[in-house]
Formats: C-alpha cells, structure tokens, sequence
C-alpha cells in the first residue's frame, strides 16, 4: 500500500509508549498482595517473582525457549545474568559513566510516563454503552481509492478530472505520464476497512461520501487527498458478539480515550509557551545535521563528534560553529544550539536513503517540539518528585541489572580470540552451521570469516557460562519449581520460533528488559 496513505490508516492503534506500558505491564502495579509477586527464585539477597519471569519470558527470543522445558531453560538463562550483574555491582560497575547514563535517561523516561498517568488515569472512563456502540460500528467496513496531492490547487483539477473521465483513467494517465513513479493505480486502494484502522480525520472525511463518488480536496497529513467509496459491507450484531468482545474494545476505545487527553494535555501545556524556532539558525543546523546523519562513524555520539570536529569534517565544524547561537526561545528562557545538542537523542530521529534535506528538516523540527514537551514535562514531574515512586524505582533497578551485567560480560570477554585452528576445528565439528541445503558440501575456505564469527561467539559464551556457575555456588540459587510450574505463559501454537517484542514508540526502547539473544546462537 502506498506510503502516504499508511501515515492515516491504522496511526491511532500505535499510541503512546504509556498506553502501551499501562495496558501491557498493568500500570506498575506492585501490590505485596499480588500472586504476580511470589517468588519464583532467589539468587543471593535477589529475587526473580512470577511477574518478571512471565513478562521476560513472553517478549523473550524464542530460540531462548528450547528444550523440553522452556521455562525452566529460560529461567536459567535469567539466573545467569542475575549472578553476573551481582558480581558487576561488587565492582562498583554500575557507577561508570556509561550505566549511569544509561540510568538517568531511564528515569526521565519514567518520570514523563509518571506525569501522564497522573493526567489522564482518572480522566479516562469507558461505559458499557460506548463499548457496544463501538462493536456496533466494527460490524461497517468500506474499501476505498484515494490520491494525494501535495496542494490544494493540484488536488482540484485531479478531482474534477476524476468527476469526468472516471477515477480510474485518471489515475491511469497520471502514472503513464510520470514513468519514474513504479506504482499501479491498484496500489492507491485499501483493502476493507472498519473505523478502527483508520484516524478519526479519516473516518470524518469520508463518513458522508456516497459509494462511487469522489470527494473534495481533504486536507490531511499536510497535503490534500481525493476519496472515493468503492464498496460498503454490513454485517449483523448478535449479543454473541457484545458478550465476546467486550474486553477487547474497552481496551482499545480506553487507548483512544487516553490518546484524546495526551493531546489535549500537550496542548494546553505547550501552547503557552510561545515557543519560536529561530529560522536564521535552524536552516544551517538541519543542514548540516543532515550531512552528519548520511556520514555518521560507527560509534558517533553527537556532542562529542561535534567537540572534537576536524577539517575532515566541515559539517561538525559548522554545528561547532553554532553552539552558542540562540535556536529557540520560549516563556521565560531560550536554548542555543549547544543546550538542545545536549538534550537532543539524535537516536530517535531516524535517516531513509531516501531522505533529502526538505523531508530531514520536516522531521528535525519534530524532534525540536518533542525535546521541548520533554523538557517542561520533566520539569512538573520532578517538582513532584515523581522520580522516588516505587514503581519508578522498581523499573529503573531492573534495567540497571541489565547493563550491569552487560558491562562485565563486556570486560570478561574483551580478550577473548579465537586462532585459526579454532576457527577450523568449530567448522569442522559444526558442518551443519554452513549448510545451505541438506546435500550441500561446505569448504572452509569459503565460510572461514563466518567460522571465526561463529567460534569466537562460542569461546565467548562458555567463559560466562563458567563464570556464572561459580558466582551461583558463591550467592546461592533456590529455584521454587513449584512456583514456576504454575506459571501460565503464552506460547505461539503456529510456530515455537515466533516471538513478540514490544518497544517504547517514543524511546525505541523495550517495554520490559529480556534475556540477551547471545546466551544462544
């Protein structure tokens, strides 16, 4: 389906990292009376409860889940890191720059998330009535053609053309006339559709459109589209379907809800500001920052790149050049170039091949408002101190286990080589590894770079297995096989190597910290 109309259908399912944290991992809820806070294992003065393994154990990699018991298989898995990130802590590992780091922009995280829950949790109420509505309008769908213009004018002469000679053969002449678009007029309509795959925007424009007919010019997406209604379906409402069904749409109608007061929230929050971006500035930055993103080093970090530009570089130095220029004003203070540089995670605005300037700065201004919105929102939630809550406090320790333990297993494993009978010797003993099909004859030499991959991938692995099983006879481990037996999980009936990961829309980062996918390979 053409891209542009992908920005409306389906946009309002993917709301917010909160939503996505509220509906998946319960809202934080850590109530001691909770059966998801038994222990399933004790490791040392550490525990594992029944939440945290099944929430681990459900976003986890499915080639972690092997064996005839896939849990306790990967349990052990999570022991392991557990006792690595212990000895970590011994060495004070989690007091280095990097973790701390780490730490930090974490807790701003939580604490934004913190000030939506307290904006909209008690906000957000679904009746009864409204959920059997919404299955009530589930029950209509509609396909639909469309086409997009980037002006209104355009988007006019296309629509009266469409009126006379037929959305078809308008369509048709239109591609025939430009052969440097590769798409087909069937690539510009939907498959059926009901009014949850598509924005309310969408859903208003096209409610009154009669079958057949083209609409007017809609502004949407910052451009102007044409509908037309190819075909409508109706089907019937049985109380089969509101008994069945009604868990699922007070989930989603409560999503939307939540959405609905987000923006309203931000709005009423940023629009106070009197925010202005200083253009005289904006446009050398976005374009050198451009140039910066097409040639960005393995290993870059923005500020320090920037720091230590040389002549190799121009586009640093330009930036360089500009750090103590004023880039945006607001009520009561202005950031230059060198603040938002500081606050700025150049990680969260991603670069296409085929991205130019013009569709960089579109994207580059975004994240200018949304380092912005983070910026006041951080400064409410740590005036309420939201960053001592509990729950904020429980997140933070498990993901700081997490790069903990990363950060031994990177200091064990630094000095780790593999030689060239090594490397031999694993291919020779692992034939199966390098087969492309079962009659395949695989020679070294041919595969001798992936042997060395694969070889120094195992050294490495059996180091920390090793040093895991003496750090757990050093803390102690009790597994409750009672405990993990009656842990109900959600397997994939299909296919055991499915697997479900959920990210953070507004971070990229995981929902929930799972077992690393090199404790197997």
């Amino acid at each position: 389906m053409h891209m542009v109309i992908q920005r409306l259908l389906l946009k309002t399912v993917a709301t917010i990292s909160l939503v996505i944290v509220f509906l998946i991992l319960g809202c934080g809820s850590d109530k001691t009376s909770d059966p998801d806070d038994t222990v399933v294992v004790k490791i040392g003065p550490e525990e594992i409860t029944v939440r945290e393994f099944r929430l681990s154990y459900e976003f986890g990699f499915a080639h972690l889940k092997g064996g005839k018991n896939r849990k306790i298989g990967y349990l052990e898995k999570m022991i392991d890191e557990k006792v690595l990130a212990l000895r970590g802590y011994e060495m004070k590992l989690d007091r280095t720059e990097q973790v701390q780091r780490q730490v930090k922009d974490l807790q701003d995280e939580l604490v934004i998330e913190q000030v939506f829950k307290d904006q909209i949790q008690a906000k957000v109420q679904v009746t009864d009535h409204e959920i059997r509505d919404a299955i009530h309008k589930s029950k209509v769908s509609w396909k639909l053609r469309y086409w997009y213009e980037p002006n209104r004018t355009f988007a006019e002469r296309v629509a009266a053309h469409m009126r006379q000679h037929g959305y078809a053969a308008t369509v048709s002449r239109i591609l025939s006339s430009n052969p440097e678009i590769v798409l087909r007029p069937e690539d510009f309509e939907t498959p059926y559709l009901t009014w949850l795959d598509v924005t309310p925007e969408l859903l208003e424009a096209i409610r009154d459109l009669e079958v057949g007919a083209i609409s007017d010019p809609i502004p949407l997406d910052g451009g102007f589209y044409l509908f037309q209604v190819v075909d409508i379906r109706r089907e019937g409402v049985t109380e089969y379907d509101y008994t069945n069904l009604a868990g699922r749409y007070r989930k989603i109608l409560q999503a939307r809800k939540q959405q609905e007061v987000v923006d309203r929230y931000i709005a009423e929050l940023m629009t106070p500001k009197n925010i202005v971006t200083r253009g005289n500035v904006f446009m050398p930055l976005s374009k050198n920052l451009f140039e910066w993103y097409r040639n960005k080093k393995k290993g870059d970090e923005l500020v320090n790149a920037v720091a230590d530009a040389g002549d190799d570089r121009p586009y640093l130095q330009e930036i360089h050049d500009l750090l103590h220029k004023t880039l945006v004003t607001f009520e009561g203070g202005a950031w230059t170039v060198g603040d938002f540089l500081a606050k700025f995670k150049p990680a969260l605005l991603t670069v296409s091949e085929t991205d130019d300037v013009y569709s960089f700065r579109a994207k580059f201004n975004s994240q200018i408002a949304l380092t912005l919105r983070d910026h006041f929102l951080l400064q409410i939630g740590y005036g309420k101190k939201l960053h001592k809550r509990p729950e904020v406090k429980t997140d933070i320790k498990r993901w700081q286990d997490k790069w903990v333990y990363r950060a031994l297993s990177k200091q064990l494993i630094s000095d780790i080589a593999v030689t060239e009978h090594e490397a031999r010797d694993y291919f020779d003993r692992n034939l199966h590894r390098f087969k492309i099909d079962r009659d395949d004859k695989p020679v070294y030499e041919k595969n001798k770079e992936l042997a060395h991959v694969y070889a120094l991938q195992q050294k490495r692995l059996a180091l920390l297995q090793t040093e895991s099983l003496t750090l757990q006879d050093r803390f102690g481990v009790r597994i409750f096989q009672a405990v993990l037996d009656t842990i109900p999980t959600i397997e994939f009936e299909k296919s055991r190597w499915a697997s479900l990961q959920v990210f953070k829309r507004s971070t990229n980062r995981m929902a929930y910290p799972v077992v690393d996918p090199t404790w197997e390979f």
